[in-house]
């Protein structure tokens, strides 16, 4: 989907550590994990979401700034509330300001200040056409509306089966919650 810049270009991936294939198959087999190829994690974590039964915990800002509900950055050690209105604002937010760290260019030199400018006076409602119309005013026409949905398609986190099947024709499995008997303890799956 990125054309503008490489997505995720600047990051530099070593190759996978050598236990990743027995981790991957030790999760396949004990907790029924499956791989989806076509998606990032973030992603499936926001479609499978329930605010009201599951707390998010990433380090993630991308997953957990726009979904509602209650997550936990274990990166920061802080939990954090996002309530439907603020998860819309940092959508738009990040639309201007892009993502330097995932290689997502937005709007040049709109930085974080610049962008709560121009978004706090509007509703969320307002947000979607009000950065398009800043897209458009920056590239012009054309440009704009092609740069628009470039970054759309690489900021948003999908949030249904739906958004998962425009994106990859693909159709996922519900997932439930489930108790698992360990000798241990007893877990959340």
């Amino acid at each position: 989907m990125a054309k503008t810049k490489p997505y995720k270009g600047n990051r530099k991936y070593n190759s996978k550590p050598i236990i990743f294939p027995a981790i991957k198959e030790y999760l396949k087999q004990r907790w029924n994990c499956i791989s989806v190829s076509e998606l990032e994690a973030d992603d499936l974590v926001s479609v499978f979401h329930d605010p009201l039964k599951t707390v998010i915990c990433s380090p993630d800002k991308d997953v957990l700034y726009q979904n509602k509900g209650v997550h936990y950055n274990y990166g920061k050690a802080e939990s954090i509330l996002v309530d439907e209105n603020e998860a819309l604002t940092f959508l738009w937010k990040q639309m201007l300001m892009g993502d330097s760290t995932d290689g997502i260019v937005g709007i040049p030199k709109v930085g974080p200040k610049t962008a709560d400018k121009w978004l706090e006076p509007l509703l969320p409602n307002e947000m979607p056409a009000y950065v398009l119309n800043k897209y458009i005013e920056f590239f012009g026409q054309a440009v704009g509306i092609s740069k628009f949905a470039e970054t759309f398609k690489l900021v948003y986190m999908l949030k249904t089966d739906d958004d998962v099947l425009r994106e990859t024709n693909l159709v996922l499995e519900p997932l439930t919650l489930y108790e698992v008997e360990t000798e241990q303890e007893e877990e959340w799956v």
